[in-house]
């Protein structure tokens, strides 16, 4: 009979057990002034005590190795990602103390971001497909009601509805592949799958095409993987900011776990069946998204744009697959997500002072908050890959992955891949540079200054240190990264 490891999900167990105490809570101190953010504060402890008893178990090594019921593993890589979305949870919610005044009802809006969190943790840890499926939807549900969450907002009601049918069509095409998966191998796990795979003869190979690319627009949808992506620059745009914060820098990070699981581990052993089309997805996703970046008047849309570019970064561990470049992936994951959802937190921090998210609104921003107009610039510049910033650390862990697996056991065309991604990078430096020169060579015509309250400064603080950090001491993060990356990939 197999034993409930309750302990191995004591961090989800923590955050569903407040996703029931916080309305509670909430409902009981209604009257109080203070119950909005009373929620987000019962919030905000569980997520940092979530976090914490992720962090205890990778530096302990407890519970590492354990299967739930067979459907559920914890190991490194399922922690490093669990911190990556705490993280981003957390600076959500801090921010959110203050931005979520505006809402009627906050208690939905925190809950609704600790159900996404549980689900996104649920596919860090999935060892089949229904139980990343499982976690996808909890993840996709909860977040197509924040993006609309402010429902006086047309804009943001169109965001919400935009989201939730390219959402709805993007689970079905994933959940037929996953039953051609079945068909094919007759099991759900993937190591199983990947078993059976490399067993089979290709006579099945028409059918198992299908299914690849039944898979590939499935969780091309949801990493906005162009040509899937027409959706995501008007639902980031559309959506209140701390949500767009959320999901960029967490649901986007979550369909790239899933897309290791399934075609590095699941599909690995039919690789050269899908690893041409998955570069060209790769490279045309990096170029498109920064090109129509270049065009945007927009911030949110900058970063929207922005955003599907990165997500053309991170394909490439993807493609290559080798166990540099997966740890080159979760490099990136960690970076990207803090320095994407922090971006959108200073858009929501200048938005409860009218600013609007123009690039015309950035004019003097230096003038009207110092701090801010530098974590922003620093933010951007960490974008783009310029060093000392973390992200020209895991840019560089990603690119030469792809060239070393070039140059010993992969295709030569692999070079190609960290070619477009340099190219790529420095065509992201001219749009980067034009809002800082909005910021600190325009005049301001409002100096009225931006006061930022504790929360939020130490939200702004955390990703600010991270991104230094990561950039002069990357070994810390890298080894992290390396050592999940090992046992990802035998």
């Amino acid at each position: 009979m197999a034993v409930f490891e309750w302990r191995a999900i004591a961090p989800e167990l923590l955050l569903l057990l407040f996703v029931l105490i916080v309305p509670l809570v909430s409902l009981a101190l209604q009257k109080s002034p203070r119950y909005k953010r009373d929620a987000g504060r019962l919030t905000l402890f569980a997520l940092i005590g979530a976090l914490i008893l992720v962090g205890i178990m990778m530096v302990t090594g407890n519970h590492l190795g354990k299967v739930v019921f067979d459907l559920y593993e914890v190991t490194l890589f399922s922690q490093f990602l669990k911190i990556v979305f705490l993280l981003v949870s957390i600076l959500v919610v801090l921010v959110s103390l203050d931005y979520a005044e505006r809402f009627r009802n906050p208690t939905e809006y925190y809950t609704l971001i600790t159900v996404a969190t549980v689900g996104m943790m649920v596919v860090a840890s999935a060892r089949d497909f229904i139980t990343l499926f499982i976690g996808l939807e909890t993840a996709s549900l909860s977040s197509y009601i924040l993006a609309g969450y402010l429902k006086n907002d047309g804009r943001k009601v169109e965001a919400s509805v935009k989201y939730f049918v390219v959402g709805a069509l993007s689970s079905a095409i994933l959940l037929y592949g996953i039953s051609l998966v079945y068909g094919i191998t007759g099991t759900l796990q993937f190591d199983a799958v990947s078993a059976e795979l490399a067993g089979q003869v290709r006579a099945m190979q028409p059918v198992t095409l299908v299914a690849i690319t039944l898979l590939l627009v499935g969780i091309g949808f949801k990493i906005t993987a162009v040509p899937f992506h027409m959706y995501a620059p008007d639902v980031y745009y559309g959506a209140p900011d701390t949500v767009s914060a959320f999901l960029s820098g967490g649901s986007k990070i979550m369909g790239f776990a899933a897309a290791l699981k399934v075609f590095v581990v699941a599909l690995g052993p039919i690789k050269p069946d899908w690893e041409v089309l998955l570069g060209i997805v790769a490279i045309v996703t990096m170029t498109l998204g920064n090109i129509v970046a270049l065009r945007q008047t927009s911030m949110k849309r900058l970063l929207a744009y922005s955003s599907i570019a990165h997500a053309g970064y991170l394909l490439i561990a993807v493609v290559v697959g080798t166990q540099l470049a997966v740890a080159g992936g979760l490099f990136h994951f960690f970076t990207d997500a803090v320095m994407k959802g922090t971006a959108f937190l200073i858009i929501a921090a200048i938005a409860l002072y009218g600013i609007g998210d123009r690039l015309d609104d950035m004019k003097g921003l230096r003038l009207r908050n110092p701090f801010l107009a530098l974590v922003l610039v620093i933010m951007l510049f960490s974008l783009a890959g310029v060093p000392p910033f973390a992200g020209f650390a895991s840019k560089f862990a990603l690119f030469y992955s792809a060239v070393q697996s070039a140059f010993t056991d992969g295709p030569r065309w692999f070079v190609w891949l960290a070619i477009a991604g340099i190219a790529n990078s420095l065509v992201s430096l001219f749009y980067y540079a034009k809002v800082v020169r909005f910021i600190y060579g325009e005049p301001a015509a409002d100096e009225t200054k931006v006061e930022l309250s504790l929360p939020t400064t130490i939200a702004l603080s955390i990703g600010l240190i991270i991104v230094i950090g990561a950039g002069i001491l990357p070994q810390y993060v890298w080894g992290q990264a390396l050592d999940a990356a090992a046992l990802f990939v035998p």
